[in-house]
């Protein structure tokens, strides 16, 4: 709640300098953009198998989907399959998928 409390404030005070003060507000968002490239620096190493083994992966793997180069829909990696390890996506924990092997006959697991 805290870290949410300061992102509210942060974005009401920003908002402020944007209606009262333009000079003030592209100030601080200079200095905003240029404290997180200097955290995301100190990170890449860190972030970057993340960044390829997910979205990057993720985006290979939906243009050979949208291209029809996979031969069996059903068995690709980005499906979750009992004893994998949990993956992340775009808003957390992926759920794990059960398939039948009839294409659009889905089970879900819960956990």
């Amino acid at each position: 709640m805290d870290r949410r409390e300061l992102a509210v404030n942060g974005n009401i005070e920003l908002l402020n300098l944007w209606e009262n003060d333009r000079d003030a507000y592209f100030t601080e968002l200079r200095r905003f953009i240029e404290l997180h490239k200097a955290s995301v620096a100190s990170n890449r190493d860190k972030f970057a198998d993340y960044v390829a083994n997910g979205p990057a992966a993720w985006a290979t793997r939906a243009e050979s989907l949208l291209a029809g180069d996979d031969p069996d829909p059903m068995e690709n990696e980005i499906l979750n399959r009992p004893g994998d390890e949990l993956r992340f996506g775009m808003c957390g924990v992926l759920h794990r998928i059960l398939t039948t092997g009839i294409p659009g006959n889905f089970e879900t697991e819960t956990e």
